[in-house]
């Protein structure tokens, strides 16, 4: 059956419906005075985030955010570097930041996007070319694709971070993570960039509060807006910031180089790098040396002056091939320009011609130098001067030691790599890889190099350097280079330097296993053999145990505290606790073989008093001494 409906009802006669005119006067009203609320509380936002306020648009339109963004990149960590260590674009989309990198700055990108097939190409041509200067248009259009996207970019096809090995050393090759509005994938770039110490810059959008239920704020509310997600995000490092970003929308950004050495502000600071054995970088520190003030001028080696000073001195010199040999400084200096020129390094200045510096605050109490000198043996200060591109292969210094590098003139570029990345940098016979820069290695013979949390720096003219214990570091020179180095360690570093000596003493001890039947069948006592052991390590290690014992002995005996002044009483106590149990260890395994002579030094001479029961309990008391002095209840050290 159908239904016929009639008109309705008629209405008042003052009603608007029965003023057409009136109501829609009325409606406009209205909608010009919501209009006018949202602009003023629009404008009031914006202000409160520094944008301005003198256009209709305020800032850039939402679809030039690409472009804003990739300007803060470039601002942020200068094209050069962006170009020498690549830009990873997460959940990039269409990819106009990988393609506005690539395409107009020449950095090699890698666009992880896991939801669509992306033509790198089409968005080139939609998205970047109708911006460029008409030149620079014409001829990208009339080519129809972009070389440097070609040559430049990748694009994998994955979840981030990648679970296959391939696209995940893809993306372990870029030093910079990037992510723009990358929605579930933020959270993600900011905590693997700081587990492989990266660089990132992200720009938060939407939060998926359901789906990060856990997320919380410092004061422990919820993560429920964006801006509770910068702030979120910004919390998890101190050293990240967070800029506005002049477009509309979400335009907040959270960065934070984690790849970068800290540089210090103080003394203190340097204490407390050289405590938790992280790199720290010292500016100026080399500025009033006399070294600096004599060989250099606007920052300019001064080589008459360098000839002048040290021309006739002998000194170390690597070849390009490696090769070893010696020249005179004078000779060398002849030839530091010239392509392929060695690198004068290891030459003792020190002892050579002292005077020319001291070490900076924070990283002079050197026991290692300290007891070469009062034993009148080579030390571990060292002059270094190569020209550009000389460098210095990946390794760990001798000794477990620290070592301090500072540059009189020229700069260095450093890889530095933390104790924990170590089997990163080896093949599968544990050898290590020689240059880690990217295309300097077998990458199928070292295939987790490019995974290796790294710290890059570029060390300026006249600063210092702390490379700490047991970090795998490379460096390369950067213009003629003249950089004064130590290898040095204090009490934070002795448990590192036990355990690189004791395996360093048992791999002797093996290996001379084959000697004590001779020592033994010629009539000889064990404590000879024993000598024996100490003698090939001190050649092969340049300290043994006997040396070991007696350097900790001066040094804890002469001082009440160990740990850097201005030290936490906690801290104070870790160092000697851990200084205490490497003396532990030596008492427990190494007892037996400690040999000193009435002075308390290593007896050299090859007779029957070297290896003497005098000399071995002259080496059980000063290890019973050294304890003593770090545990008061004392410590009983027998010698077999």
């Amino acid at each position: 059956m159908n239904s016929v409906h009639g008109p309705g009802p008629t209405p008042p006669a003052h009603s608007s419906y029965g003023a057409p005119e009136d109501a829609d006067d009325a409606r406009d009203s209205k909608k010009a005075a919501l209009k006018a609320r949202r602009r003023a509380s629009k404008a009031a936002r914006r202000a409160a985030a520094g944008l301005s306020a003198r256009a209709p648009r305020f800032g850039a339109r939402n679809e030039n955010r690409a472009a804003v963004f990739v300007k803060f990149l470039v601002e942020t960590f200068g094209v050069e570097r962006l170009r020498r260590e690549g830009v990873c674009d997460v959940a990039g989309g269409r990819g106009e930041i990988t393609c506005r990198l690539a395409h107009c700055h020449e950095v090699r990108c890698v666009l992880v996007e896991p939801r669509e097939a992306v033509d790198l190409q089409a968005t080139v041509l939609k998205r970047v070319a109708p911006r460029l200067p008409a030149r620079y248009r014409r001829h990208l259009e009339e080519a129809g694709r972009s070389e440097r996207i070609e040559r430049l970019a990748t694009v994998v096809e994955s979840p981030f971070p990648p679970r296959d090995a391939a696209l995940a050393a893809l993306v372990a090759g870029c030093g910079i993570w990037v992510g723009l509005h990358a929605d579930g994938a933020t959270e993600a770039i900011v905590e693997e960039a700081l587990r492989a110490r990266k660089a990132f810059a992200v720009v938060p959008c939407c939060v998926f509060p359901r789906f990060f239920a856990t997320r919380a704020t410092e004061d422990g509310r919820p993560v429920r807006t964006t801006a509770d997600l910068v702030s979120y995000l910004a919390a998890k490092d101190a050293r990240t910031c967070t800029t506005t970003l002049a477009f509309e929308g979400k335009n907040r950004v959270v960065s934070c180089d984690a790849s970068a050495v800290r540089v210090a502000a103080g003394p203190a600071d340097v204490s407390s790098a050289v405590l938790a054995n992280e790199p720290i970088l010292i500016e100026d520190s080399a500025a009033t040396w006399r070294a600096t003030r004599s060989w250099t001028a606007d920052g300019k080696l001064v080589v008459q002056n360098v000839q002048r000073d040290l021309g006739d001195c002998v000194a170390p010199v690597v070849a390009g091939d490696g090769a070893r040999t010696t020249m005179r400084v004078r000779e060398f200096l002849t030839t530091l320009h010239d392509e392929g020129t060695g690198y004068l390094k290891d030459f003792h200045l020190h002892r050579a011609s002292p005077g020319w510096y001291a070490p900076p605050p924070g990283l002079n109490d050197d026991w290692l130098n300290r007891f070469c000198d009062r034993e009148g043996r080579d030390d571990f200060r060292f002059l270094y001067l190569g020209g550009d591109g000389s460098r210095t292969p990946l390794h760990a210094d001798v000794l477990s030691s620290h070592s301090w590098s500072a540059n009189i003139c020229g700069a260095k570029e450093w890889w530095l790599f933390p104790p924990s990345e170590t089997s990163k940098l080896q093949d599968a016979a544990g050898v290590n890889v020689d240059d880690v820069r990217l295309g300097f290695y077998d990458a199928e013979r070292f295939p987790r190099v490019a995974d290796a949390a790294c710290l890059r720096v570029t060390q300026p003219p006249r600063s210092t350097l702390f490379v700490p214990s047991d970090w795998r570091h490379m460096v390369v020179n950067v213009g003629a280079t003249l950089s004064i180095n130590h290898n040095w360690f204090e009490a934070g570093a002795i448990p590192n330097v036990w355990r690189y000596l004791d395996t360093e003493a048992r791999a002797t001890a093996a290996e001379l296993e084959a000697c004590r039947a001779d020592v033994e069948g010629r009539g000889g006592e064990l404590s000879e053999f024993l000598w024996l052991r100490e003698r090939v390590l001190r050649a092969s290690a340049r300290l043994n145990v006997s040396d070991f014992v007696a350097m900790c002995r001066s040094e804890v005996c002469a001082r009440d505290t160990l740990a850097p002044a201005g030290s936490a009483p906690e801290d104070e106590r870790r160092v000697r606790d851990g200084v205490s149990l490497a003396l532990r260890a030596v008492a427990a395994d190494h007892a037996g073989s400690l040999f000193l002579d009435e002075s308390g030094t290593w007896p050299r001479d090859e007779d029957a008093a070297s290896w003497s029961r005098s000399a071995r309990d002259r080496g059980t008391a000063a290890l019973a001494e050294a304890l003593a002095a770090l545990e008061p209840e004392g410590v009983l050290v027998r010698s077999c």
